[in-house]
């Protein structure tokens, strides 16, 4: 899990597994080869997804007691000071979700 510390001192978990990337898929009508494509294209994550991905994040992070919107996604980048921000919580957040699920082949 990443936490995010919020401004009014509370922590928000996020997390991503198998799940989150099931419901991502189902919100975003890919298949689960589809989104490895996806991922894997030159560019990155469009910017348009980072909201929808934080909020699967965010109800990953609460093991199902609360389900988030796109909403709270957004808001938690602009609490981060938004995408600008060189050091801020959720770039955080997404190196720590693909150091987290890429294998290391140099081992």
């Amino acid at each position: 899990m990443f936490e995010f510390k919020r401004k009014d001192g509370s922590v928000s978990q996020l997390g991503w597994g198998t799940w989150a990337m099931k419901k991502y898929c189902e919100l975003r009508g890919f298949t689960l080869e589809e989104y490895f494509i996806w991922l894997g294209q030159e560019g990155g994550i469009p910017v348009m997804d980072l909201p929808l991905i934080l909020k699967v994040a965010l109800d990953f992070g609460s093991r199902g007691k609360k389900e988030f919107t796109e909403f709270d996604g957004a808001e938690l980048i602009d609490e981060d000071g938004g995408l600008s921000s060189k050091d801020g919580q959720i770039k955080s957040f997404f190196k720590w979700l693909v150091d987290s699920h890429t294998v290391n082949t140099s081992e």
